[in-house]
């Protein structure tokens, strides 16, 4: 959860990084995982302009399987939501992400 609402884990790639470092990092910081396998091809992707401060966002999805479902939880102090697909619609997605996760999400989280 960011500040009430729901999010995927993410973060900025750093200058130093490429985009497969940056995912490694990020799912070490945020979810404790450090063991895992990832598909390179994302999963989907969007970009979503923040009116507010005139900057843009271009999110990328992965699919990553970690090798222990028991070592994951959040460092950062959130609470870790798992739902199902039917419960997507219900949450109160941060930012504007919100359309891009209903319309992708539902469509892999089956496969």
């Amino acid at each position: 959860h960011a500040h009430g609402h729901v999010d995927l884990p993410g973060g900025r790639i750093h200058k130093s990084e490429n985009l497969f470092d940056a995912l490694r990092r990020e799912l070490a910081e945020e979810l404790n995982c450090t063991e895992f396998t990832f598909d390179e091809r994302p999963l989907f992707s969007w970009y979503w302009h923040n009116e507010h401060n005139d900057t843009g966002i271009l999110g990328i999805a992965f699919r990553v399987s970690p090798k222990k479902l028991t070592d994951l939880r959040n460092i950062e102090d959130e609470e870790l939501l798992w739902v199902s697909k039917e419960e997507l619609p219900a949450l109160d997605f941060v930012g504007g992400h919100r359309p891009y996760y209903l319309h992708y999400l539902p469509k892999y989280l089956d496969k």
